[in-house]
């Protein structure tokens, strides 16, 4: 009784949800035939793809084709320049950049005067002004700052040069004899104020004409209202790329600053293994070494 019980309503649940069914299907018909309507309005109003044409395409194509055309040009050129700037040095300086061939040699503890740059120079700091008065002596020798020998430019054989110390206040006098037989030098003093000197500043061919060889020139300032450390340098060629540097130590007994244990003098700079007109032209000249073959 309970099997054919449950098959009766299993079969008129199925009479029932298929007259539901009928109705459904009719009602849902009903709205698509209305949808459909609806989206045949909705299609013909729909906008149409957007894509990119073709003259846009080949305008993108060709700019791209430039660029990359004119990166691989500048890669080139310089790995070119790379090349020429860092080819081989010249082994004769005397018949190129008119270096005496019997130049001196001046070993590295004469070349660096290690007191100097650990400021070992039992200097008296005092409010009273004086004349500082130094004498440098321009020269070109052979050395070997960092154990590669070359032609450098030297002031007293030294590089770095001789210190210049000095009160706030104080006159600082040097006397600038250029030895050198073939080359004009002048001196400029870098982050000093030259006021009411302006002609002292050492910048050949702008504030005074060039010291000519075997000749001399005095430079003499007033440092004021400055304190701290500066540097002087050759101002003539690239000379100071060479050795012709050195250090300038203002003191200040006013200025409010700690003691420290110890004090020294870093200098950081490139040391080129060449005479520095020798870089100077292999820039200004890409093709040098053709030049020289063809002069020669």
């Amino acid at each position: 009784m309970l099997a054919h019980r449950s098959s009766y309503s299993a079969s008129r649940s199925t009479i029932v949800d298929s007259e539901s069914t009928n109705q459904l299907d009719q009602t849902w018909t009903s709205k698509i035939w209305a949808n459909t309507s609806e989206l045949s309005v909705a299609i013909v109003e729909k906008r149409p793809r957007q894509t990119v044409s073709l003259c846009l395409f080949i305008w993108s194509l060709v700019c791209f084709s430039i660029v990359a055309l004119a990166l691989g040009l500048g890669l080139g050129l310089g790995y070119r320049q790379y090349q020429t700037t860092n080819r081989s040095a010249p082994s004769n300086y005397s018949d190129n950049y008119g270096v005496p061939e019997d130049l001196d040699f001046v070993l590295s503890d004469r070349l660096i005067n290690k007191t100097e740059l650990e400021l070992d120079t039992d200097f008296v700091i005092t409010r009273e002004p004086r004349v500082r008065e130094y004498v440098f002596n321009t020269t070109q020798a052979n050395a070997a700052p960092d154990g590669f020998p070359k032609p450098m430019v030297l002031v007293n054989e030294q590089s770095p040069g001789p210190l210049i110390e000095a009160n706030t206040g104080d006159i600082i006098r040097v006397h600038v004899y250029n030895l050198m037989v073939n080359q004009s030098t002048t001196i400029h003093w870098h982050g000093i104020n030259q006021r009411r000197t302006p002609w002292m500043d050492g910048v050949a061919g702008v504030s005074q004409c060039a010291i000519p060889p075997l000749q001399n020139f005095t430079y003499e300032f007033r440092v004021l209202d400055q304190r701290g450390t500066f540097w002087w340098h050759a101002h003539a060629s690239v000379q100071y790329s060479d050795g012709a540097y050195g250090a300038i130590i203002i003191h200040d007994p006013d200025e409010m600053v700690p003691k420290t244990d110890d004090e020294k003098i870093v200098f950081v700079s490139d040391v080129y293994h060449t005479y520095g007109s020798t870089v100077r032209l292999a820039i200004i000249i890409p093709d040098l070494h053709v030049l020289s073959r063809t002069l020669s």
